[in-house]
């Protein structure tokens, strides 16, 4: 059976690019080319690319959410306004056949009165695939597997690099040997993840948000 086609590959080697591109500039300011402390760098900056090349997505994801919120009081009242009639229409379906196609418009002109998109969740889950491709090429990495301008040479440097002690390349098992030093890599990387979160949210997710409307 031929093997299937890897769709990700496209979004693969561009991450790649951008870890490669990262770690050389990284080594072009000075920092050792095989240390632990140039690739846990590029690794950062990685994250940080993919982050922001997400935040479009983030803010129309917000945009989306805000629209929602603002409709939320008018969707509220026209669910009210109709729920007699989509009873009596449920209980005699002969009854009143036209309830529920008049609801339906006018949600679609209060919709989009306020904005709201009808393929609104379509960014958000547009960001899965470029998540899955940056954890595919960091496994790739660790595993020591070149992928596109990630080559041989350079995952083999990645691989023997290792920061405070703890090889950068070394699953969850190997931060087991070495708990104190291995889980402070860990933690590191973890807290870069959180603090970048916590700037989305803070100065994307958080101004924008409405609670009008809600319970």
């Amino acid at each position: 059976m031929p093997a299937l086609p890897d769709l990700l590959l496209p979004l693969k080697l561009l991450v790649a690019a951008v870890l490669a591109v990262s770690h050389d500039g990284l080594v072009g300011a000075g920092l050792a080319p095989g240390s632990g402390a140039a690739w846990a760098l590029a690794i950062v900056l990685l994250v940080v690319v993919v982050r922001a090349a997400l935040l479009p997505a983030v803010w129309h994801g917000v945009r989306t959410a805000h629209a929602a919120a603002r409709a939320r009081p008018a969707l509220t009242q026209l669910r009210d306004r109709y729920a007699a009639r989509l009873d009596a229409h449920r209980r005699d379906p002969a009854r009143d056949p036209d309830a529920l196609r008049e609801m339906l418009a006018e949600q679609r002109a209060v919709q989009a009165e306020h904005g709201m998109s009808r393929l609104g969740c379509l960014p958000a889950l547009a960001q899965i695939p470029v998540l899955v491709a940056l954890y595919a090429v960091l496994t790739d990495v660790a595993a020591g597997r070149p992928v596109g301008a990630m080559d041989a040479a350079l995952v083999a440097s990645a691989g023997s690099a290792s920061l405070l002690g703890a090889g950068l390349a070394d699953r969850f098992d190997g931060f087991a040997s070495t708990p104190g030093q291995g889980w402070a890599v860990v933690l590191l990387l973890a807290g870069v993840a959180a603090a970048l979160s916590f700037a989305t949210q803070h100065w994307f997710v958080l101004p924008n948000t409405v609670l009008t409307g809600l319970p």
